[in-house]
């Protein structure tokens, strides 16, 4: 729970605002309580559609260039190092792909 300190005359106009976007809300004295499940659905909404994107992103690089490296792929999608190589982990664990051959001679295997 959080708790926002609040005048008597916020409170039903604080209530009326966040009731849509937050799941229970409390007033107790002067001091609003809200519950913050409903903004951290949000919040991870929002960070897995982003996810999905770059996934689909690599997926769509390595389709154009199954021979592409990491390297490549990181120049191409304009992602850090660290987020293509993570994504490129996903997609392996989740059998989506695998690489035949070496880092430099090998070539990616579309399994889906």
């Amino acid at each position: 729970m959080i708790e926002i300190p609040c005048k008597d005359e916020l409170k039903s106009e604080l209530k009326s605002e966040l009731k849509n976007d937050w799941q229970s809300i409390e007033l107790q004295g002067g001091v609003l309580k809200t519950d913050l499940r409903s903004e951290l659905k949000s919040e991870l909404k929002s960070e897995l559609k982003g996810e999905l994107k770059t996934i689909k992103i690599i997926l769509d690089l390595i389709r154009e260039n199954p021979e592409a490296t990491i390297d490549v792929l990181v120049k191409k999608s304009g992602k850090s190092r660290t987020t293509v190589q993570k994504c490129v982990r996903k997609l392996k664990e989740g059998l989506c792909i695998e690489r035949e051959g070496g880092k430099n001679g090998g070539r990616w295997k579309l399994l889906i």
